[in-house]
């Protein structure tokens, strides 16, 4: 895999760079098809297409829009993100536009203080983790609360969020979407 190549993202194990020919096996050891890729996250492969077409996920360069029989790879990050995008996508209907945004709004989010650990805690499936997203202009203001009891004084903005000023809110079990990529 490629230096450049993030690997996770917020902090998870490197994809290595061999195919794996056993689809439970794909996440762990390999880069993803577009086909696993949607096994993996319960989505339709169109829609996964319609969403690397609209920006929301990113293949490899190098393997996007190569012509017919030439497959677009997904890294371990796009993994992750494609996870939360379906799960926001069936619970919200959301139209590509919007996953997009909000695609754009987590990896804006990557190495900021208690992201890594809300995705991590997500991971191991010890926590409920909620993705708590708010809309903020052209794009989404961004929190994480862990527990059965959503604190939405983690929510985004300064002292929590105004839900009075909030058109929408947008909730997203973590820890679901990214079990999903376990099994």
């Amino acid at each position: 895999m490629p230096d450049d190549l993030p690997n996770s993202l917020f902090d998870a194990p490197p994809a290595s760079t061999r195919k794996a020919k056993n689809a439970k096996r794909v996440f762990e050891e390999t880069l993803v098809t577009l086909n696993q890729l949607a096994k993996l996250v319960g989505a339709k492969p169109r829609a996964l297409q319609l969403w690397t077409d609209g920006g929301a996920l990113k293949p490899l360069e190098g393997t996007d829009r190569k012509g017919s029989g030439a497959w677009r790879l997904y890294s371990q990050v796009e993994c992750e993100l494609a996870a939360i995008l379906t799960e926001a996508h069936k619970a919200f209907h959301l139209p590509v536009g919007m996953l997009t945004e909000l695609a754009g709004a987590l990896r804006r989010q990557e190495g900021k203080a208690g992201q890594e650990e809300a995705f991590e805690r997500a991971r191991r499936g010890t926590h409920a983790v909620w993705l708590i997203a708010a809309p903020q202009g052209e794009t989404y203001g961004l929190g994480f609360a862990t527990g059965a009891v959503l604190a939405l004084s983690n929510a985004p903005g300064q002292a929590g969020l105004n839900l009075r000023e909030c058109g929408a809110i947008l909730v997203v079990n973590l820890t679901a979407a990214l079990g999903r990529l376990k099994g």
